[in-house]
């Protein structure tokens, strides 16, 4: 297989992602009486930071919404880089290795950190990524 599929594909599912990490707005997995006290002492306390009154939950929205963008972002670089890959393989590895670098880094954190849902996309973006990066060589990617 050809890089350019590979990229493609991880491209694909960042996207598919982002939107599942928006669909999942505002994160609060739990409807329980102690996950909505939990919420409500999140937002309930606020702390001055640089000058802006912020609560937790405005910190934990807001580093949701700041990865959701991130995450589009990184979906429409890792298409362009398909192209890229096709054109110039050489040129693309090393970006290539950035991006399965930083996904093999945001697997582990989602393994200690998360659940299943993130854990598996993150960890196949990055399987991808890792093929992309063998196969992209200086002749046809």
């Amino acid at each position: 297989m050809k890089s350019t599929i590979w990229l493609r594909a991880a491209a694909v599912i960042t996207a598919l992602q982002c939107i599942g990490h928006y669909i999942g707005r505002p994160w609060t997995p739990g409807h329980d009486v102690l996950s909505a006290g939990v919420v409500a002492a999140m937002k309930a306390h606020e702390i001055n930071v640089m000058g802006f009154d912020r609560s937790y939950f405005d910190f934990y929205v807001g580093f949701g919404m700041d990865l959701g963008i991130f995450l589009a972002a990184q979906a429409l670089l890792l298409w362009q880089l398909a192209g890229m890959a096709a054109a110039d393989p050489a040129r693309a590895r090393p970006m290539i290795a950035v991006f399965f670098a930083a996904s093999a880094a945001i697997t582990v954190l989602n393994a200690i950190y998360l659940f299943t849902a993130p854990l598996v996309m993150t960890g196949v973006v990055a399987l991808c990524l890792g093929l992309a990066w063998l196969l992209a060589s200086a002749r046809k990617a």
